[in-house]
C-alpha cells in the first residue's frame, strides 16, 4: 500500500521525549541524488514521501523496535524511522559482506556501515544483530549525543532546529552543523535532515491512512508505554531495565496497528479491539450499560414527579456508565483498575426432571449478582441428565449421559447440535478431561463397563486408548497434574472391596500408573487442575454403614495431599470451573444437607488454599453433573421461541 503524506498538526504530536516531534522540523525533502530505486524524477517532498512509501511494508516490520527506543530514550521514533528508510531502505538496501548479512556503505569490497541505522564500523563498535532492538538503540544513543553536540554548539536554536541538526549530525558529524540554513552541505547528497525529517513525518501520517484503527493502536502503544515507564523507575540495574524494555515491546508488538495485528483490529485478539463499536461488539460493555440502565429506571421509577430527583438519577446513570469497559474510568476494556468488575459469566443447563420441576436453564456472574434465565434448545427431554462435558479446540462438547450413553454432542449457537460420529463405548458416571498433546483429546473413562477402558477424542473421531486402568473408579474425576491425565477415586465394583476408593492412577507413555492414595475413600467430588496440581471439592467418603457427604478440599502436588480448605456446604455430584483466582462449584447432589438446597459456591485460590468460600446461588432440585460453560453476558437472551421460562 502506497502512503499518501501530509503534514499533520504538531500539537496533536506534542510530547516527543526530550527532543523536538519530527512534525515541529520544517525540512524541505531530498534534493534528487537521495533516489535510490528511480522512483522521482525530481526532488522536494514528494520525492522524499514516494520514497518513504516505497519502504513502509519492510519499516512495519520495526515498528515496535523504534518505539521501544524512543521511548527508552526519549525521542519521536519517527525520527528514527525516517533514519531507518534513508539508510538502509528499511533493510532492502542491505549485503552479506564477510559471511555476514547486514552491511552497507561498500566500496572497493569493504563495507562500513552496519544494520538497519547503518552504524559506521570506523568510530563505532556495533553492538547486536543489524536488525536488533540493541542496535536501534546503540544508534538511537549515537544521534541523541549528536543532537546534544549541536545543541552545545548552538545553544540559541529552537529544540527543532538542535532535533534538526542533530539528524544531520549523525551522516557528517556535528562538527559539520555550522548554519542552520547550511547543515547539510557535506551529508550524503548534501539534503540528509531535510529528506530523513520528511521522511519521518511521512510515517507519522502514514500509518494512521494504512491503518484503520490507529486510534485505538494509539492508545493501546500509550498504556504499554505508562506500564513500561512504571516499570523502569522501579529498577536498580540496567538488567531490570532491559526486561522492561523487552516487555514494553511485546506489549506494542501485540497492539493493533502494530507488528501482530498490521491490520488494526481485523482478527486481532487485543482486549482493545473489544473497544470498537463497543456496542456491538462488547458484551461486557453491553451488560454494564444494561445494568447502568436498569438502576436507572428503578431509581426514576422511585422518584416522586420531581425534577430534581430526575437529575439525580440521570447523575448516577452517567457515573455508572462512566466506570463501563470502554468508557472514561475504563478506556482499554477489561480488566478494569477503577471502572467496572469485569468478571466470568458462567451458563448453566439442567435437565434432570425432579417431580414436578423442569429443571434449570441460566446465566450468573462470578460474583452471583447478576441471574437470569436462557434458552437452549435441546433434541429431547433429559438430553443433558448425567452428561460429561470438556472443552476442545474452542468448541464445548457433551458426552453421552442418561438418554444415549454413545452421543456426541456440542453446543451450537443456542441450541444442542447432535453429531454423527459415536462414542465406542457406554458414558455415564465415568471421568473425562481434555488433554494438550497434538492435537489435543478428550480422553473419557466410562463409569459404565468396560470400566478399565478409556478412549480418546479428538473432534473429528474416537478411538480406543490401549492401556488399561488397575482400578475401577466410577463417579471418580479426571484433571491434569502437570500435564498428565489424573484420575481420582471413585467406587469399585468389586464386592470384596470398599464402596469406595482412595486410588489414583496418571496416565503417561508407558501406561497408567499408581500414585499417592487420596486421603479418603472418596467418590462424587469434583476436581480441577491447578499449575503444578489437582484439588479435590466435596464429594461423598464411604464410612463404615455408608456413604457421608464432605466439605473438605484437597491439593495433590509434587506426589503429596495437603487439606487445602472447605466448602461452605457439604456436596457432590457437582462441576467445578477455574476461571482466574477462584473456583466454582456447582452441587448437584447433597443428600444429607435435607434443606433441598443445593447451593454454587465460589472459592478464592491463592495457589495453594483456599482463602474464602462464599455461596452466590441455590438451586431447589437435584441436578447431577450440571452442564457450566463461560459466555457472553447476553448470550441467548432473544431465544424463547418455542419455550420461555416465566
Amino acid at each position: 500500500m502506497k502512503l499518501t503524506c501530509a503534514l499533520l498538526v504538531a500539537g496533536a504530536y506534542a510530547k516527543c521525549g526530550n527532543f523536538a516531534c519530527v512534525n515541529e522540523i520544517s525540512a524541505s525533502g531530498c534534493s534528487g541524488t537521495c533516489n535510490q530505486d528511480g522512483y522521482c524524477s525530481a526532488g522536494g517532498k514528494t520525492c522524499s514521501e514516494r520514497l518513504a512509501s516505497n519502504d513502509w511494508t519492510n519499516l512495519r516490520k520495526y515498528q515496535s523496535q523504534t518505539r521501544a527506543a524512543g521511548t527508552a530514550k526519549r525521542i519521536d521514533h519517527n525520527i528514527l524511522g525516517g533514519i531507518i528508510s534513508r539508510e538502509s531502505r528499511a533493510g532492502a538496501a542491505l549485503q552479506t559482506w564477510n559471511g555476514q548479512f547486514g552491511w552497507g556503505d561498500c566500496y572497493g569490497g569493504t563495507c562500513y556501515g552496519f544494520g538497519l541505522m547503518q552504524i559506521d564500523r570506523r568510530y563505532h563498535n556495533p553492538q547486536g544483530s543489524w536488525d536488533s532492538q540493541k542496535h536501534i538503540e546503540q544508534a538511537t544513543q549515537i544521534l541523541i549525543d549528536t543532537i546534544n553536540c549541536v545543541g552545545r554548539n548552538h545553544s540559541g536554536w529552537t529544540l527543532a532546529q538542535k532535533t534538526k541538526g542533530g539528524v544531520s549530525g549523525y551522516n557528517a558529524g556535528c562538527g559539520n552543523v555550522q548554519t542552520y540554513d547550511g547543515m547539510d552541505i557535506g551529508t550524503t547528497g548534501n539534503d540528509y535532515s531535510n529528506d530523513t525529517c520528511v521522511r519521518g513525518q511521512c510515517f507519522v501520517e502514514g500509518s494512521a491512512r494504512t491503518c484503520p484503527d490507529q486510534e485505538l493502536g494509539e492508545l493501546c502503544e500509550s498504556q504499554c508505554r505508562l506500564e513500561f515507564l512504571s516499570c523502569r523507575d522501579n529498577c536498580a540495574d540496567s538488567l531490570c531495565e532491559n526486561q522492561c524494555l523487552n516487555t514494553y515491546s511485546a506489549c506494542v508488538s501485540s497492539c493493533p496497528c502494530f507488528d501482530d495485528c498490521p491490520d488494526g483490529c481485523s482478527d486481532c485478539p487485543h482486549p482493545l479491539c473489544f473497544c470498537k463499536d463497543p456496542q456491538i461488539n462488547n458484551p461486557t460493555y453491553k451488560q454494564c450499560i444494561d445494568e447502568a440502565g436498569s438502576q436507572f429506571k428503578d431509581c426514576v421509577n422511585n422518584c416522586v414527579a420531581n425534577n430534581t430527583c430526575f437529575n439525580a438519577c440521570h447523575e448516577a446513570f452517567l457515573s455508572f456508565a462512566s466506570k463501563c469497559p470502554c468508557m472514561s474510568s475504563c478506556p482499554g476494556g477489561c480488566p478494569c483498575a477503577d471502572g467496572y468488575h469485569c468478571q466470568p459469566f458462567m451458563t448453566v443447563l439442567c435437565e434432570q426432571p425432579e417431580g414436578d420441576k423442569l429443571g434449570y436453564k441460566y446465566i450468573i456472574s462470578a460474583d452471583g449478582h447478576f441471574k437470569e434465565n436462557r434458552y437452549y434448545d435441546t433434541p429431547e427431554d433429559k438430553y443433558l441428565s448425567n452428561v460429561g462435558t470438556a472443552m476442545l479446540n474452542g468448541d464445548f462438547f457433551i458426552f453421552g449421559g442418561g438418554s444415549d450413553q454413545r452421543k456426541i454432542a456440542k453446543i451450537a449457537d443456542c441450541g444442542v447440535e447432535e453429531l454423527s460420529v459415536r462414542l465406542l463405548n457406554d458414558f455415564k458416571e465415568g471421568a473425562i478431561v481434555t488433554v494438550p498433546s497434538s492435537p489435543d483429546e478428550v480422553l473419557l473413562c466410562s463409569g459404565f463397563d468396560p470400566y478399565i477402558k478409556c478412549e480418546e477424542f479428538d473432534g473429528q473421531i474416537s478411538r480406543n486408548n490401549p492401556f488399561t486402568l488397575a482400578n475401577h473408579h466410577v463417579w471418580g474425576c479426571m484433571a491434569l497434574d502437570n500435564n498428565f491425565p489424573t484420575i481420582i477415586g471413585g467406587g469399585t465394583v468389586r464386592q470384596s472391596e470398599l464402596p469406595n476408593t482412595a486410588v489414583v492412577e496418571s496416565l503417561g507413555i508407558s501406561g497408567w500408573r499408581r500414585e499417592t492414595d487420596h486421603p479418603l475413600a472418596i467418590r462424587c467430588m469434583g476436581c480441577v487442575s491447578v499449575e503444578d496440581g489437582v484439588v479435590t471439592l466435596g464429594g461423598s467418603q464411604w464410612i463404615e454403614g455408608g456413604d457421608k457427604m464432605i466439605k473438605s478440599v484437597y491439593l495433590y502436588r509434587n506426589k503429596v495431599w495437603t487439606t487445602a480448605g472447605e466448602l461452605q456446604r457439604i456436596g457432590g455430584l457437582g462441576t467445578t470451573c477455574f476461571y482466574g483466582t477462584h473456583l466454582f462449584v456447582f452441587i448437584g447432589w447433597a443428600a444429607s444437607d435435607g434443606d433441598g438446597k443445593y447451593a454454587v459456591e465460589r472459592l478464592a485460590w491463592n495457589g495453594t488454599y483456599v482463602t474464602e468460600a462464599v455461596v452466590i446461588n441455590y438451586e431447589y432440585q437435584r441436578c447431577w453433573n450440571p452442564v457450566v460453560f463461560e459466555t457472553a453476558p447476553d448470550a441467548c437472551t432473544n431465544a424463547c421461541n418455542d419455550y420461555c421460562f416465566p
